[in-house]
């Protein structure tokens, strides 16, 4: 199977061409990630408990659905895409905010751009994982940011920095 090109941007995410991930962490080049945040009717946070089996941030909480861009895609579509894929969810995604994600580790550099998004259900939707080995939960604000706060290595570093950014409550 050929591996998906994802949108590669500058400094400022203006599109710039694609490649494939591994290539974009061995080059440090900046790419594009969606995030989808789900509430409920009380604004409670639907959130993924990542596979054991991904590479990076094995069994950490993160948003309800994430992924790359592909090249050619805008943020809207890859958003809907992953929404889909993931939950088996069509439906209609609220534009949040962006939050640049950058890390270094010993083998990759991490530059993303995080586009966030959200839509609401009833808690009542079932709901379907297609992400093997994954579970998901509903976390109120307050759970989530006493949870971020006191143990942030249970989350994805990405989403730790979306929930600071867009989530946090006044303290």
């Amino acid at each position: 199977m050929l591996e998906e090109k994802i949108k590669i941007v500058d400094e400022n995410d203006e599109a710039v061409g694609g490649s494939t991930l591994f290539e974009a962490l061995q080059k440090g080049s900046y790419y594009d990630v969606v995030d989808i945040i789900i509430e409920d009717e009380a604004g409670d946070i639907l959130l993924q408990k990542r596979s054991s089996e991904k590479s990076s941030y094995p069994n950490c909480w993160t948003g309800t659905a994430r992924g790359h861009v592909h090249q050619g895609e805008t943020y809207e579509r890859a958003a809907a895409r992953e929404i889909r894929d993931e939950l088996d969810l069509d439906m209609p995604l609220e534009y949040v905010g962006k939050v640049l994600v950058q890390a270094k580790t010993e083998d990759k550099t991490i530059n993303q751009f995080n586009t966030v998004f959200r839509g609401v259900i009833s808690r009542a939707t079932k709901l379907t994982l297609n992400l093997p080995d994954s579970e998901a939960r509903w976390f109120t604000r307050e759970e989530l940011n006493e949870k971020v706060m006191s143990a942030p290595e249970e989350f994805a570093p990405a989403f730790v920095e979306i929930v600071e950014e867009f989530y946090m409550l006044e303290q």
